[in-house]
């Protein structure tokens, strides 16, 4: 599905407008996330087309990264957590209004991704033992949605600005152990705040 979705993004029939789109985010963690991270980075490069009927459609590369440290019960001690994730979108920017300076738009994106996440070694605390560094890793899928606002100040540049929700699909029980005292996650979920610059040619 995704590579047929890729085949239409480069289709020569009714591609208009080719362009390349850097962009940087602020990931705020939703759910059970916020119990590992208080915010993470994301950074992803597209490549794609305007569609003729308001929609331009992306190939998108991303890579996102969410890191923290975490007491251990009562103790002194700290456990490092991390979380990585990296993936192959398909994505699409739907232009409610396609002139003018300032154009809303409604943004959608989903795709195979890979992720990893790290908890890190824990001392040995009496009564408990010292527990190794443990790592969980696979592939799986995800997706986001939002709206923004699109800066026009020519037809060759836009800089956007939108808010998406973005849910990744993995869990992280196996990670934990009893006397780490944190919970494990169930599906990782943020809202991203994102700034898009995009060059058209």
């Amino acid at each position: 599905m995704i590579f047929a979705a890729l085949l239409l993004t480069f289709s020569m029939g009714n591609a208009q407008n080719f362009g390349l789109t850097l962009r940087g985010d602020g990931a705020f963690p939703m759910g059970e996330l916020s119990n590992w991270f208080d915010n993470g980075y994301s950074a992803s490069a597209a490549f794609g087309a305007f569609r003729g009927n308001g929609w331009f459609v992306e190939a998108m590369i991303f890579g996102a990264l969410y890191s923290n440290e975490k007491p251990i019960l009562d103790s002194d001690e700290h456990v490092q957590l991390r979380l990585e994730a990296a993936g192959l979108w398909v994505s699409g920017d739907y232009y409610i209004w396609t002139r003018g300076v300032i154009r809303p738009f409604f943004y959608l994106a989903g795709g195979p991704f890979y992720w990893k996440g790290v908890r890190g070694e824990v001392p040995e605390i009496s009564p408990f033992p010292n527990i190794p560094e443990r790592i969980l890793e696979e592939w799986n899928m995800g997706g986001e949605s939002g709206l923004g606002l699109a800066f026009v100040p020519t037809e060759s540049l836009h800089l956007l600005l939108n808010a998406n929700y973005r849910f990744l699909v993995g869990s992280l029980y196996p990670t934990m152990q009893e006397n780490v005292g944190i919970d494990g996650i169930n599906g990782f979920s943020s809202l991203n705040l994102s700034l898009r610059i995009r060059f058209l040619f």
